[in-house]
């Protein structure tokens, strides 16, 4: 068995590895040609954005008159990075109607397989090869981040062609994302008629949609007991928000963080013994966090505590419930289930998330009334919209990353001359390295960097936000992220993309403005412009219904009444 010869398979990909591009044409001709093996490769290096054998495959196939999706997806990304544009062309008049014709669940899995792994790599190489970039100092960020930043820098070698990309380049990428991915077509439609908004309409449209999500509060005139409560997670923006909520509705809140993602065995030893000898009645952990080595030692954290303390509550909180590492809930992007993860979420007594609530999983075991869909507190950043509406959309972030349907709005407003002004996150030290956003201050400075955050974005007075990413789930539904209720309780008008669950949350077109298309955000911007009073009936609108039901007090209410009902 150990002689045996190595797989066609096997073979093409160690010519690939050692960049053989001719040893791969050679092989490829020097035996039996079977087209199947063949496209089965060009899938494979197309999966891990092995463009350049990718589109040599192609070429060669094409050139015998062989027509198939792969080979017209491969001969238009590679004829665009190795500017091969009669290439590019002929994999172009094909590729829409080839890709047209596959049902929905295929085009699906080559979206998730194929399309979005190379439109990743071609992005972070327009990201990460600017002449002169370098880490940045652990003075600007902690060591954790700065390791992920090196490693994020090392990936350069492996992205598809050491250059970044023009913007004429970026005109035909979008091109081909419009061929190959059905909703493109209707979001970057230059033919689609502007249309003409009024607050009336609006919100004719939006109250017809809205299905608003209500928790009750404790009685008004019901003391409130001190509890006592253990915050253990990452020390970052995060969990500090949540400890000075809760502090500030009246609990006693014993703060532990981690100066990373992994909680040392020190750490788990530690938080026991406090909740021990404390007598702590709340214990609040960051979903993302327990997932990884030291999961099976938080499980057992948790199932000592929940033997010694039957009465203790465990909350964890995740920015990213949708995901849940991909491996937990069914409408996860690999479908699968985890019984460990499973075992584990019968822990908890609330999962305290807001940026998917309609997720179908939800509402079966073992999450079935354990999600509480609300969002966290703002640590009493909330203002007053007190200064005049401005009509120009404040855009703060990166414009890529995974997030490239963002580039080509941006894009697609500057090219139309649409009052859209972008700006870095004070905590990203330099936009080269943009995708790394979770570069930020730790410890209390993160709240200082926060409160700034939200200074901005209330000086701002409109902000434009956008809710999808290269995930297939959130491609088709977008997100609610932080900034979705940020903005509205800065006392800004929210321009958002659009996203299902937003509606779960505010009313659009009466609580904020939404656009799911090129042609819907011109009219935004022709609205705020030309009906500036109706603008800002919304933006006071949107403000005030955020701090009526997502201040700080009433979150904490909301889950206090969840946990002790």
């Amino acid at each position: 068995m150990d002689n045996e010869s190595p797989t066609f398979s096997e073979t093409m990909a160690r010519l690939d590895a050692t960049g053989d591009v001719a040893g791969l044409v050679q092989h490829v001709c020097s035996r039996p040609f079977n087209l199947a093996e063949v496209l089965t490769v060009m899938q494979q290096f197309l999966g891990r954005a092995r463009l350049r054998s990718a589109f040599v495959l192609a070429m060669l196939l094409a050139k015998n008159g062989y027509q198939h999706w792969l080979v017209s997806v491969a001969l238009s990304f590679g004829g665009l990075i190795y500017n091969r544009p009669e290439e590019e062309a002929r994999g172009m008049a094909l590729l829409q109607a080839q890709m047209d014709a596959l049902p929905s669940p295929q085009q699906e899995q080559i979206y998730l397989s194929v399309l979005n792994p190379v439109m990743i790599r071609i992005i972070e190489q327009h990201l990460v090869n600017k002449p002169g970039e370098t880490p940045p100092a652990n003075t600007v960020t902690n060591p954790v981040m700065a390791r992920m930043v090196e490693h994020h820098l090392a990936n350069k070698s492996k992205t598809c062609e050491n250059r970044p990309l023009s913007a004429e380049e970026w005109w035909r990428l979008l091109e081909i994302c419009k061929a190959t991915i059905p909703p493109y077509r209707t979001w970057f439609d230059w033919q689609a008629p502007v249309p003409v908004l009024t607050l009336e309409t609006l919100r004719q449209q939006g109250r017809a949609r809205a299905q608003l999500i209500r928790y009750p509060l404790p009685a008004a005139d019901a003391p409130r007991p001190r509890r006592r409560v253990v915050v253990f997670m990452r020390d970052f923006y995060i969990p500090r928000r949540i400890a000075v909520g809760m502090e500030a509705y009246g609990w006693d809140v014993a703060f532990h963080g981690t100066p990373g993602w992994s909680m040392s065995a020190e750490d788990i030893r530690a938080v026991l013994e406090r909740c021990r000898q404390q007598d702590i009645e709340l214990l609040a952990l960051h979903f993302d966090q327990i997932l990884g080595k030291q999961a099976q030692a938080i499980y057992e954290l948790l199932l000592t505590l929940r033997q010694e303390k039957p009465s203790l509550k465990i909350v964890v909180t995740t920015c990213d419930i949708w995901a849940l590492r991909k491996d937990m809930i069914n409408d996860a992007p690999d479908r699968t289930s985890s019984p460990f993860a499973n075992r584990l979420i019968t822990l908890f007594d609330a999962i305290w998330a807001s940026d998917a609530p309609s997720l179908s999983a939800l509402e079966k075991p073992p999450f079935a009334g354990r999600a509480l869909h609300l969002h966290i507190p703002h640590a009493g950043t909330a203002s007053l919209p007190d200064r005049p509406l401005v009509p120009r959309m404040l855009y703060i972030g990166s414009e890529v990353e995974v997030r490239y349907s963002r580039k080509f709005f941006l894009m697609t407003a500057e090219r139309l001359g649409l009052p859209v002004e972008q700006k870095d996150h004070f905590f990203v030290p330099s936009k080269n390295l943009a995708p790394l956003e979770l570069l930020i201050p730790e410890g209390l400075s993160s709240l200082d960097s926060y409160a700034r955050h939200m200074q901005r974005l209330q000086e701002a007075t409109c902000c434009l936000h956008f809710s999808r990413t290269g995930e297939l789930y959130c491609m088709r539904h977008g997100m609610v992220t932080h900034r979705s209720f940020e903005v509205p309780l800065s006392g800004a008008l929210l321009v958002q993309e659009f996203a299902t669950d937003m509606s779960r949350f505010f009313v659009p077109g009466e609580h904020y403005l939404e656009f799911n298309s090129v042609a819907e955000l011109a009219a935004i911007a022709r609205f705020i412009t030309e009906r500036p009073e109706e603008a800002e009936e919304i933006r006071r609108s949107g403000n005030a219904f955020a701090r009526e039901h997502y201040g700080d007090d009433k979150l904490i209410g909301y889950l206090d009444k969840f946990l002790w009902p």
